[in-house]
């Protein structure tokens, strides 16, 4: 009888050994496959930290060439006023002053023009009240007739880009 004992537990340990290294075939399979899944998403990351790197470098190639051309059609618009100039100032040595006056006053003209198209325009100061947002004040006078706080002279215009104050009116205020 002891050795039918001995069989069953070398028979019941064989088992176990056997259902040992079924497990540990499966944890090495299921170690092989983590691994895999590892590999792959570490391949996944660095697929997408360089495809994030050059997103980066495209952006920021891409703002320094805004930068860089922002100003081009400012600068396209001015270029016919700064033609415009030059052909009245070849023609101011034989012109007289009056027709030399009409072609700056033309010029002018073709300045705000080119002002307006790029959304900028001066406001009107004289008669209305201070205001700090638009207006510089250079000094006070005392004015009878007219309301403390109103602007009465305009030393140089204020103007807007669309509804932004780019330069504020020096003016003077009433007091």
């Amino acid at each position: 009888m002891d050795e039918e004992i001995k069989e069953n537990i070398v028979a019941d340990c064989v088992e176990e050994v056997g259902n040992i290294d079924a497990t540990i075939g499966d944890k090495d399979a299921e170690i092989l496959l983590l691994k895999n899944q590892l590999s792959d998403e570490k391949e996944r990351a660095l697929r997408a930290r360089a495809d994030l790197e050059n997103f980066r470098k495209r952006k920021e190639a891409e703002v320094d060439n805004f930068r860089q051309y922002a100003s081009e059609k400012v600068v396209t618009e001015f270029l016919t006023v700064a033609d415009s100039l030059e052909r009245a100032l070849e023609t101011s040595n034989s012109a007289d002053l009056d027709a030399l006056r009409n072609g700056l006053q033309l010029i002018h003209k073709q300045l705000v023009t080119t002002l307006e198209k790029l959304g900028v325009n001066h406001f009107d100061s004289i008669s209305t009240a201070f205001d700090t947002g638009k207006h510089m004040a250079v000094s006070e006078e005392v004015v009878a007739e007219v309301a403390p706080g109103t602007v009465v002279k305009e030393f140089q215009k204020g103007y807007l880009l669309h509804d932004r104050v780019i330069r504020p009116a020096m003016v003077v205020v009433a007091k």
